[in-house]
């Protein structure tokens, strides 16, 4: 069915029939033109066979070319847009003329371990152009996902959403390193700037501030005067050395994973040890420190103890840093200090509007706090500006899946798989769409496959996805998953997930209590449509209210899809207390 449609498309039916008529029409004018001149018998066999020479040759033109009122054009294949990424999903708009991504820059240096340089110095031009409000520029993750790619420049700037590309190289020898840097309109397809810089190591940063200032005047921003001081604002620290250790440490957290944040640590450690008042590396020390329990599975008390006074440190140093603001927003978000968390994340973002992660971690915030509709805001702005994230599209598939919004969810969610993301994840939203769209064979197939990917025990499945079908198989489904947390071969928010699915109140409610005491309940699961039932149980009240949602709901106004528990006067303030 795939092959015919796609002739189909290619037009090759209609190509056939055309050339069969004017072959036929052809061979009979030839014929009478050779009985007329009269030459050899020969001649009408020649013709005819060159005429049925011909047939193959049309069609596999007519697979590869396109004739229409434009001329001749190449057919583009039907999966060119799976084939090319995310990007070529088209734009509603156009990109911004004050749009731009910055490639990374290529090491030039004869030794492979500069790579960490260059690098630093493509995140260090990205940060300082992203610090100017009139310019938008696509986040980092999305960038270097074109690294040691031969991608043409048109196509990076169609996948990313931006109209310039900055592009270049660095070279790093003892004392000296060059950096050459041109500036690309891509849709036009020529160079707005270019220059080379060979320097002494020691004027990197005048560097960087010289190439910002360039492209600002390529682009023909108006740099006010706060920007223009963003742009010429003093080095981060006063140790090459110190920056060195600091640029090595960005190189490893990108990486993530265990070994390589605890290996950031050190070399942030090291800098501080160089440079005691490098404000950057402290922002950067919080932050893997806090976010290292997601990969370990420490007590993230602990990390958080060493995490806190670190940011604030950062913050005392320089009060201007995102960053520091991000980390000590995702602590509260951990703690459920909720109003401070969100506090934290709109200063962060006031200071660096153009991070993702930020939005990001806004949109996980406010999914929590039931502002579903904000929550989806957040997403688009961090789609918007890192597109190609594994990351960022699973959180907009998430985001359109509480709302139950499938259609959006699948499309966002095949895109984070295509880019890498890990598979269980993606499988929640598929799951959930499969599920709403009762097919339930897929949805049970679809789940052992990512489980399988992953090497968990598959055993639980079945009942549990057949009970979903047929209600009266719920005690198999029950007894299944049972088996399963005792053989611990099922995460307890994997398991809150389907019993809020198979609508078991006391289940769902039991194990919500077991992950209240150390903050790690994953109650988004009875925020989701499927959930309505448990929602109106008065234990849905009294467990928000002790996690401090209903004292925030009262502040701060209730979600609409909640307003019914406050109509109802489900919602006493002696409940709204915090663990």
């Amino acid at each position: 069915m795939k092959l015919i449609s796609e002739i189909r498309r290619r037009r090759l039916f209609g190509t056939a029939a055309i050339y069969a008529a004017g072959a036929w029409l052809l061979l009979q004018v030839g014929v009478t033109l050779i009985e007329i001149v009269g030459l050899a018998e020969w001649t009408k066999r020649a013709l005819l066979v060159l005429l049925l020479a011909g047939f193959p040759v049309a069609l596999v033109l007519a697979w590869f070319f396109d004739i229409n009122r434009k001329g001749i054009t190449v057919t583009p294949d039907a999966d060119a847009s799976a084939k090319a990424g995310p990007a070529q999903v088209p734009s509603v708009q156009p990109p911004p003329g004050h749009s731009i991504a910055v490639l990374p820059f290529v090491n030039m240096s004869s030794d492979s371990e500069h790579e960490y340089f260059s690098d630093g110095i493509t995140e260090e031009l990205l940060n300082s152009l992203a610090a100017l409000h009139d310019l938008k520029v696509a986040a980092r993750t999305s960038s270097f996902a074109f690294k040691g790619k031969n991608t043409d420049i048109r196509t990076i700037a169609g996948q990313l959403g931006v109209r310039n590309v900055l592009e270049g190289s660095v070279r790093w020898a003892g004392a000296r390193v060059r950096i050459t840097a041109q500036l690309i309109d891509a849709e036009r397809g020529y160079n707005l700037w270019s220059q080379t810089f060979d320097r002494e190591i020691e004027d990197i940063f005048a560097i960087q501030s010289e190439i910002a200032v360039a492209i600002a005047d390529a682009l023909k921003l108006h740099l006010g005067r706060e920007a223009a001081q963003a742009l010429e604002a003093a080095a981060p620290t006063t140790s090459m050395d110190a920056y060195h250790c600091y640029l090595r440490a960005r190189h490893l957290w990108q990486r993530r994973g265990e070994t390589a944040i605890r290996s950031a640590i050190e070399e942030y450690r090291r800098a501080i040890a160089l440079d005691p008042r490098y404000a950057r590396a402290y922002a950067s020390l919080a932050a893997a420190h806090a976010v290292l329990p997601e990969y370990t599975g420490e007590s993230r008390e602990v990390s958080f103890a060493l995490a806190r006074p670190l940011a604030l440190k950062a913050l005392e140093l320089d009060n201007t840093l995102g960053e520091a603001h991000g980390v000590l927003s995702y602590m509260h978000f951990w703690r459920w200090e909720w109003e401070q968390a969100e506090e934290s994340l709109q200063r962060a973002l006031a200071l660096d509007a153009q991070d993702p992660q930020l939005h990001q971690w806004y949109c996980n915030l406010l999914n929590d706090l039931a502002r579903h509709d904000d929550a989806l805001v957040e997403a688009r702005k961090a789609y918007e500006l890192d597109p190609v994230a594994p990351i960022v599209n699973w959180v907009l598939a998430i985001c359109h899946a509480v709302r139950g919004e499938d259609a959006p969810a699948l499309h966002h969610a095949a895109i984070a798989r295509e880019l890498g993301a890990v598979p269980l994840p993606l499988g929640y939203v598929e799951l959930l769409a499969q599920l709403r769209r009762g097919d339930y064979s897929a949805a049970r197939t679809s789940w052992e496959r990512a489980l399988t990917t992953l090497g968990r025990d598959i055993s639980w499945v079945e009942p549990v996805i057949a009970a979903m079908a047929d209600r009266a198989r719920l005690d198999d489904a029950s007894a299944a998953l049972e088996r399963a947390r005792g053989a611990g071969i099922i995460a307890p928010n994997t398991l809150l997930l389907f019993y809020v699915l198979l609508g078991l109140a006391d289940e769902a409610f039991a194990i919500a209590e077991s992950k209240l005491a150390d903050h790690s309940l994953t109650h988004l699961w009875l925020l989701l449509p499927e959930g309505a039932p448990l929602r109106a149980d008065p234990r849905f009240v009294d467990m928000t209210g002790r996690m401090g949602l209903v004292a925030y709901w009262e502040r701060n106004g209730w979600p609409p899809h909640l307003a019914q528990l406050r109509r109802a006067g489900t919602a006493p303030a002696e409940q709204s207390a915090q663990v």
